[in-house]
C-alpha cells in the first residue's frame, strides 16, 4: 500500500536499499528458492484462521486473468475482495478447542508463491470455476501438525490465494444467456461484452442471484437519464456532420467511382474500397491508392443508429460504475485504517495493537522500507559491505 504521507528523507532511504538490493542480487551466486513473502494470522468473523495477504497481489493476478466471465471474489457481507490463506476452517478450530487455543494470532509466517491453478468447487454455491495461487509455507504445515492436524487443508489442499471466479451459467446458452440478449447487474449472468440488451428475465428476476428487472438496475435513474441525453446529443451530431465517402480511382477498370464504403448505407470499409463502375473491390492501403474526392455522402441506417445507442450505452454505464467504485475507494480509505476483524476504522488502540471496538489483535503493516531492512538482515553485515564496495576501515 502507497503512504502518501511519507517523507522524502524515508523515500530516499527505501531507494537507497533498493538499490542495494539490486546490486546484492546482481552480485550473488545461483538462484534459490526463499520464502521471502510473509502475512500475519488472524481469525475471521465467522471463525476462520487466515493469514494475511496484500490485496494488491491478488488484484494484479485477475487483472493478469485471461478468461471469460471471471469477477474477483468479493465477501458475501462487506462486498469487497480480500486476500487471504486460508489457514483451518472453523471445523478444525472447534475441533483444536475453540479460537482461544490458538496463541499464534497476530504472528507473522513466510511463504512463497506457486503456480496458478484453477478448480470446478464442488461446495461453493453458485459458482462454476475457480482460479488461485499455490503457496507454499512450510512454517504453515508445522503449524497445523502442531496442533494436531494434517499438514494441508482437507489432507490434500493447496494453501492458497483465490483471485479469481466464474458464476454458474455465465457462459451456458439458455434463457439467461449472452445469445438470448439478458443480463444481470447483479451478478453478471448473461453479460456480453460488446453490446448491453434491455430485455427482461423471464418472470423479472434473474435466476441465478433473484435480482430483479433488467440490467439497467444498477445506475441511478437521473444517471440513466443522463447516459441516453449524451447518447441522443451524439447521434445528433453524427447526422449534422456532413460525411462523405472517399473517391478514388479503380486499378481494374481506370473509373473514379471507387468508394470506401456503400453509398446510402452507412457502411465503411476498413482500407478496402469496391467499384461501382466494374463491381470490383481491391485493397486501398495495400495499393496505396490516393483519394481524388469525396464520394456520395455517409448517412448513416436507423439500424446503425440503434446498434450505435446500445453499444454505448453499455460503455456508458461500466464507465459510471467504475467511477462509482472508484469514489467508494476514496470515501472509505487505506484498507490498513480497517480492522481485519469487524472492520471498524481508526480503532487500533497504538499501545496494545488490539481493535478498540472488538478487542482483537490488530497486527500493523511494515512499510516497503522495512521489510527490505529485515530481509537484508539476514545477509553477513561484511558480506555485505564488501559486495556493496564499502571500505571497511
Amino acid at each position: 500500500m502507497i503512504d502518501l504521507f511519507r517523507s522524502a528523507a524515508a523515500d530516499a532511504a527505501a531507494a537507497d536499499l533498493g538499490r542495494a538490493h539490486v546490486t546484492l542480487a546482481k552480485l550473488a551466486g545461483a538462484a534459490v528458492h526463499t520464502d521471502a513473502l510473509s502475512g500475519r494470522l488472524y481469525f475471521s468473523a465467522s471463525g476462520w484462521l487466515l493469514m494475511s495477504v496484500p490485496n494488491a497481489l491478488g488484484r494484479g493476478a485477475f487483472d493478469a486473468l485471461d478468461e471469460a466471465g471471471v469477477e474477483l471474489p468479493v465477501s458475501g457481507t462487506t462486498g469487497r475482495y480480500n486476500a487471504h490463506v486460508t489457514v483451518m476452517t472453523p471445523d478444525e478450530v472447534a475441533q483444536i478447542g475453540g479460537p482461544e487455543k490458538i496463541t499464534e494470532r497476530g504472528h507473522s509466517y513466510r511463504y512463497s508463491l506457486g503456480a496458478v491453478k484453477a478448480v470446478e468447487p464442488g461446495s461453493w454455491k453458485d459458482v462454476s470455476k475457480v482460479w488461485y495461487i499455490t503457496v507454499d509455507s512450510p512454517d504453515l504445515k508445522e503449524l497445523r501438525r502442531s496442533y494436531g492436524l494434517t499438514a494441508l487443508p482437507h489432507g490434500d489442499w493447496d494453501f492458497h490465494i483465490t483471485f479469481g471466479v466464474r458464476k454458474k451459467n455465465v457462459l451456458k446458452e439458455n434463457d439467461t444467456s449472452k445469445a438470448a440478449g439478458k443480463c444481470c447487474s447483479k451478478c453478471g449472468d448473461g453479460c456480453p461484452t460488446d453490446a448491453m440488451p434491455e430485455k427482461p428475465f423471464k418472470g423479472g428476476k434473474c435466476p441465478e442471484c433473484g435480482a430483479g428487472g433488467t440490467a439497467e438496475d444498477g445506475l441511478d435513474p437521473e444517471i440513466e437519464a443522463e447516459i441516453e441525453a449524451e447518447i441522443e446529443a451524439e447521434i445528433e451530431a453524427h447526422r449534422k456532420e456532413k460525411r462523405y465517402l472517399g473517391r478514388y480511382k479503380c486499378p481494374h477498370c481506370g473509373g473514379t467511382n471507387l468508394f470506401n464504403g456503400i453509398p446510402g448505407t452507412g457502411t465503411v470499409f476498413r482500407g478496402s474500397g469496391h467499384c461501382r463502375d466494374c463491381n470490383q473491390g481491391c485493397s486501398i492501403v495495400g495499393l496505396k491508392l490516393k483519394r481524388i474526392g469525396d464520394g456520395p455522402e455517409l448517412v448513416s441506417t436507423p439500424e446503425q443508429e440503434e446498434s450505435y445507442r446500445k453499444t454505448q450505452r453499455w460503455m456508458k454505464r461500466q464507465k459510471r460504475e467504475r467511477e462509482k467504485e472508484k469514489a467508494a475507494e476514496l470515501q472509505r480509505g487505506p484498507e490498513a485504517e480497517y480492522c481485519p476483524h469487524c472492520d471498524a476504522r481508526l480503532e487500533r488502540d497504538p499501545y496494545s495493537g488490539a481493535c478498540n471496538s472488538c478487542g482483537k489483535p490488530w497486527p500493523e503493516e511494515k512499510s516497503a522500507a522495512e521489510n527490505l531492512l529485515l530481509l537484508l538482515e539476514t545477509v553477513p553485515r561484511l558480506r555485505l559491505l564488501e559486495l556493496l564496495k564499502v571500505p571497511l576501515a
